[in-house]
């Protein structure tokens, strides 16, 4: 199922379902911390979305859910991929190249785990390298999008982050 959120509400289906898993896909960020040796993709991306997320999360290894990002250089990496700092900008010729290998993945991916929820914050034309991705989400699955400037996008995906992480919290109430 698609579902398109302009801006985004969570008050729909997603909001009263017990949900198992969660996955967010981000696009990289221009903005990167300058390091000499390979890091973890989420500590390089040094963008506005990546400093509310580091905010949010003081620790990033409390996040509630999978984060997988695409960029410019690597195509569809998990946030604690290592990565060196680079300067490559997404252009809509680097997005055709790498949208049948991105959605591959993102097939590949959703075939080892389920998710409940897939949150996508993409600009522009970061969305040229997901395009066909509703061909891979299962049915059960809920695809959710941000939406508007990267403003109302980072507070989008907060709000999300923050509502998967209560929701991952009451899961493992109940289940004690």
């Amino acid at each position: 199922m698609v579902k398109r959120c302009e801006p985004l509400g969570l008050k729909g289906p997603g909001s009263f379902v017990k949900a198992t898993e969660y996955l967010l896909i981000l696009s990289c960020s221009k903005r990167k911390i300058r390091t000499s040796e390979k890091k973890p993709a989420i500590e390089v991306y040094d963008g506005p979305m990546y400093r509310a997320v580091r905010k949010h999360f003081k620790s990033l290894s409390t996040l509630p859910v999978d984060i997988c990002i695409i960029s410019a250089k690597y195509g569809l990496i998990r946030a604690r991929n290592r990565i060196e700092h680079y300067d490559r900008e997404m252009t809509p010729q680097r997005a055709l190249e790498i949208q049948k290998t991105v959605v591959a993945i993102v097939k590949k991916i959703l075939q080892e785990k389920k998710y409940k929820e897939i949150f996508v914050n993409l600009g522009g034309v970061y969305r040229i390298a997901i395009d066909g991705i509703e061909m891979a989400i299962p049915d059960d699955t809920q695809l959710l999008f941000a939406s508007g400037g990267i403003g109302d996008r980072t507070s989008q995906t907060i709000r999300w982050l923050k509502q998967a992480s209560s929701r991952k919290s009451e899961k493992t109430i109940v289940e004690k």
